[in-house]
């Protein structure tokens, strides 16, 4: 895809930003974006979806298609309205690690010419910003296994020794003071604390 500018800095591209990211060939220490909110504008663009969860499934599929080609220890900074900040949080969560959820706190708007009576719900002064960070489990199973490899002889250990005393597991969570026990001829089994 051809840039829209391009000088020895920045490369802008014009377009659906669904179709120029998997045409670049990159690894960006940053995402910032502020997309669409959702029915907050009068636009087409901010209105193009029906319900709440169709912009959140788009929202979702922008960041599944930048996400590899963000570094690994890139930050991402996503605006979204005050209806919708808890929303897209929890989305940008299941794809990246959230650090911070900042309120822009800003101007309430009320130098605008609508009559504040016609107005049906007060006017946010604020907007939601997602402050998150790229994470890969880059070890993924090598790093399950290994602790597996390393723990289990010990974990072994540990029981082999327990029942060589002849405790249970119960009797060991007590003595190690995470459990008590009350009085056996009473019925009462383990308390957790």
């Amino acid at each position: 895809m051809k840039p829209y500018y391009e000088d020895e800095w920045v490369t802008l591209y014009h377009g659906d930003c669904l179709e120029v990211l998997p045409t670049l060939d990159a690894s960006a220490s940053a995402l910032l974006t502020d997309p669409p909110y959702f029915k907050v504008k009068e636009d087409e663009w901010d209105n193009q979806w029906t319900k709440a969860a169709e912009f959140l499934g788009w929202l979702g599929g922008f960041l599944d298609v930048a996400k590899p080609l963000l570094a690994a220890n890139g930050s991402v900074w996503v605006f979204a309205s005050p209806a919708m900040t808890s929303s897209v949080e929890r989305l940008i969560g299941e794809r990246f690690r959230v650090l911070n959820s900042i309120r822009w706190v800003k101007d309430a708007g009320w130098h605008l010419k609508a009559e504040l009576a016609a107005m049906r719900s007060f006017l946010s002064p604020w907007e939601g910003i997602i402050f998150a960070e790229q994470f890969d489990d880059q070890y993924g199973e090598a790093e399950t296994a290994l602790h597996k490899q390393v723990f289990a002889p010990l974990g072994r250990y540990i029981q082999t020794e327990r029942e060589r005393a002849g405790w249970t597991r119960s009797d060991l969570e007590v003595a190690l003071g995470y459990a008590s026990r009350s009085d056996p001829t009473r019925g009462t089994a383990l308390c957790y604390r």
